[in-house]
């Protein structure tokens, strides 16, 4: 290849997209680079030399970032430019609190090492240990109530979240601004009819779908994913939602660790252990 050649592939490749150049797939990779420029040049290259010259350039593979394509970016960027900072703004005007609501399921690790292509019997108790599904609140006083999860068993989502919501205004004097995800659950006529019947005491907002980042609960339920619960096997006779509290208590008393999902979000919050309650 000619020096004004491998000026053109750099232009073709640095901040472009596969797709622009009819191929398939949206991540460059040696073997697309290899076509484009048979196809363009006819000039056979070996992926080794692809790939040093690439190098030359100092493209190197990257992880690419996981993005869900259902994201509507006008809808988020409308979010947090008009929508969050009025609703903050309605909430200062009438004194009440804003909190963000999020739940996570969790269930006990249940992998077991064996031979390739080999299957492994978990003898154990003949009731299996279910999942535990935990609500977290974040509020704007700096501070975060952890509502461990109903002690009776309630099948339909849209009742639990009917009995959450109850639960959480059962003795509030100021009213609420709830920001939470658009799960169908959160919006059945069970819900949205105890709603109207609070007569503003309770107003429910909902971010854009497939925007984690807009929840700072989310942060903390994927650093406990990542580092806790998640990654350790219970011992026998150990219960999951004591691990659970015990996971989110570790999180409280080390607020000053540079690991702490606090530091990597935009909402300030501390985790206060006097506000733990279980919603019984």
């Amino acid at each position: 290849m000619t020096a004004a050649q491998e000026r053109q592939v750099f232009r073709w490749v640095n901040g472009k997209d596969p797709r622009q150049h009819g191929f398939d797939f949206s991540l460059w990779t040696r073997k697309i680079v290899q076509e484009l420029i048979d196809r363009e040049f006819g000039v056979p290259l070996g992926l080794t030399a692809v790939g040093m010259l690439l190098a030359k350039w100092a493209l190197k593979p990257q992880k690419p970032l996981q993005c869900a394509y259902q994201r509507d970016p006008v809808a988020i960027a409308k979010w947090q430019r008009e929508v969050y900072p009025d609703i903050a703004k309605g909430a200062r005007a009438r004194a009440a609190e804003i909190y963000f609501w999020d739940d996570r399921r969790f269930v006990p690790t249940r992998c077991k090492d064996a031979p390739g292509g080999q299957g492994q019997d978990a003898r154990g108790k003949g009731a299996r240990s279910a999942g535990i599904d935990i609500g977290g609140l974040c509020g704007q006083c700096q501070r975060r109530v952890w509502v461990h999860p109903l002690q009776w068993r309630v099948e339909r989502q849209a009742l639990r979240r009917f009995f959450f919501f109850r639960q959480l205004m059962k003795y509030r004097k100021k009213p609420l601004e709830l920001i939470l995800d658009s799960l169908p659950a959160h919006k059945g006529p069970k819900v949205r009819a105890y709603t109207e019947s609070l007569n503003g005491k309770l107003q429910l907002h909902y971010v854009p779908g497939y925007a984690p980042e807009l929840n700072p609960d989310e942060r903390v339920w994927s650093h406990m994913k990542r580092t806790g619960t998640s990654k350790k096997p219970l011992q026998r006779d150990e219960q999951l939602q004591p691990r659970i509290a015990a996971d989110l208590l570790a999180i409280q008393e080390n607020p000053n660790s540079s690991d702490h999902p606090s530091k990597h979000q935009v909402f300030p919050n501390i985790i206060d252990k006097s506000v733990i309650f279980a919603a019984v």
